[in-house]
């Protein structure tokens, strides 16, 4: 039984430490995701505000 145990204990460390390295690595695609989607809206609304500042009118 002593094997056994052993053996449990093992695969139950190896799960944990598998998970963690999954749940890191998630979560570190999450943020770089996170940061593209916010850099690409920010330049969307300086460029929506440029094209606007271009067709405006003179005297606006």
């Amino acid at each position: 039984m002593a094997g056994l145990d052993y053996a449990l204990r093992v695969i139950a460390d190896y799960t944990f430490f598998s998970l963690f390295f999954v749940l890191l690595i998630w979560g570190i695609g999450l943020f770089i995701t996170y940061w593209i989607i916010r850099l690409a809206v920010r330049h969307a609304l300086q460029d929506s505000d440029l094209r606007r500042a271009r067709q405006r009118p003179p005297g606006y």
